[in-house]
């Protein structure tokens, strides 16, 4: 009941929430920490706070982040511990569902563990969306003999995969490939596309340069000849040859400048089986070199995260799907689903000061509003749409939310409605809330106030809104 309550107040952010990620925040020296009221309970018996209460007034304080005083949820905190007969209000043994644009599995205050230090913060990555499926069937598939330190194959990408010592227990490999920018957010693409450019460009204009300081110095050359009465013919027709060769790159050069056109560097990927599992590598730096590559199986299994190159940043885990054959890169379409989740349950675990003086510092300002709670990342934004959610997808993240026996659900997705209650979406989100057991939380939407100021799945009757 009280988890509800406070994902009530907290977890309704709309889809144009400002980007800036609570969770994605680092600490810094200088920010004041928030501690709960005296004489409450700490959010559990592991984060318990040694540091001295500042003697600001609690009256006049102001929380630095989520206001956790202001709405009484430290007052929850003291009425509810860990020891009470409910197991405390900070979420423990509770999974939310958080149906979004997915989340960042690096974000700070969601890389780690629950508020008990051991039990994993994320559940697991479901991309329901597709848009980032690679096929991976049997008629790319090639037959592999190892040998160490010289064993290769042809990508799809036509570039030279060298394997390293991982690849030594597989017989058959799985080739596929996917272009970067399919897997990036807009945003991310967007700033890689301009970084690449810049790039392209600084070393474009040098080749330009040069040609021109060439033309220059023939032109220069030329009248010299002409000032010496040299009238060698056949220095004059190699010097207009050289001369027409010149001026035509030039223009090729510059032409190549007004047509630029970058498309994203295409990245191989490889699949294999070991034993019943089945595990990918994928060249995110597209240079052929996968010897010291780690192979990477669904993020359930091991809880493995990678990160793409050039330049981009954005964490990734993989699933597996139809016996091998479909490949789902995960990735986030946008922040705003780390940005729930961090609101949600974020956990800052207890650090030693920089003095080094051993002293821990808690950060329960900087804490999400159940620390305890586990996160299902579920991603209904298609990349492909602009990060808009389908039928589809909402029906996949239901479904994933059930399998995973989540207690509440959390979408902040949307858009205007003319017909609430109908169609197969609302049958689905009327199983979850009334067969399945789920506490379903919608936001109203941004629009209004008139027509569809309660937007769909806002206007649903089944979910919270």
């Amino acid at each position: 009941m009280s988890i509800a309550v406070l994902l009530t107040l907290f977890a309704f952010s709309s889809r144009t929430t400002p980007v800036h990620t609570f969770a994605a925040r680092h600490p810094t020296s200088s920010s004041p920490i928030d501690h709960p009221p005296t004489g409450s309970s700490s959010l559990s018996s592991s984060v318990t706070s040694t540091t001295t209460p500042t003697t600001m007034s609690t009256d006049t304080r102001k929380s630095r982040g989520i206001p956790k005083r202001e709405t009484g949820i430290y007052d929850l905190f003291a009425k509810y511990p860990p020891s009470s007969s409910c197991g405390g209000a900070d979420g423990t043994g509770i999974k939310i569902a958080v149906m979004d644009t997915g989340c960042d599995l690096l974000a700070a205050g969601l890389d780690g563990t629950t508020s008990d230090g051991v039990t994993p913060k994320y559940i697991d990555f479901i991309d329901c969306t597709g848009d980032g499926d690679v096929i991976m069937d049997d008629t790319s598939a090639v037959e592999l003999d190892y040998v160490e330190d010289d064993t290769s194959v042809e990508g799809l990408s036509g570039r030279k995969l060298r394997l390293g010592e991982w690849a030594s227990g597989a017989t058959k490999l799985k080739l596929g490939a996917v272009r970067l920018y399919d897997l990036l957010p807009r945003g991310v693409e967007r700033r890689v596309k301009k970084e690449r450019k810049e790039a392209f460009l600084m070393k474009h204009r040098t080749l330009i340069s040069e040609t021109q300081s060439q033309l220059d110095r023939l032109a220069l050359a030329n009248n010299e000849t002409k000032d010496k009465n040299d009238n060698d013919d056949g220095k004059k027709k190699l010097r207009e040859k050289e001369k027409k060769e010149l001026e035509l790159l030039l223009e090729q050069l510059n032409a190549m400048v007004e047509s630029y056109e970058d498309y994203g560097p295409l990245l191989d990927v490889v699949m294999f089986q070991e034993g019943d599992a089945w595990k990918a590598v994928i060249d995110t730096e597209a240079k052929g070199d996968l010897t010291n590559a780690v192979p990477m199986a669904p993020f359930a299994v091991n809880r493995q995260v990678g990160t793409l190159g050039f330049g981009s940043h954005v964490s990734f885990c993989i699933q597996v799907y139809d016996d091998g054959n479909t490949l789902s890169i995960v990735t986030d379409a946008g922040s705003h689903g780390t940005h729930v989740a961090g609101i949600a349950a974020s956990y800052f675990a207890p650090h030693t000061d920089e003095e080094g003086e051993g002293k821990e510092q808690t950060e329960y300002d900087r804490n999400g509003v159940a620390p305890g709670a586990q996160i299902l990342a579920l991603k209904i934004g298609d990349g492909r749409l602009g990060s808009a959610e389908t039928g589809t997808g909402l029906i996949r993240g239901l479904i994933a939310a059930k399998r995973h026996n989540c207690h509440l659900v959390n979408l902040s997705y949307g858009e205007p409605s003319w017909q609430p209650d109908k169609g197969r979406v609302s049958e689905v989100f009327d199983k979850a809330a009334y067969d399945w057991g789920m506490t379903v939380f919608t936001s109203a939407g941004n629009d209004g106030p008139a027509l569809s100021s309660l937007g769909s799945p806002g206007s649903l009757t089944s979910p919270v809104t």
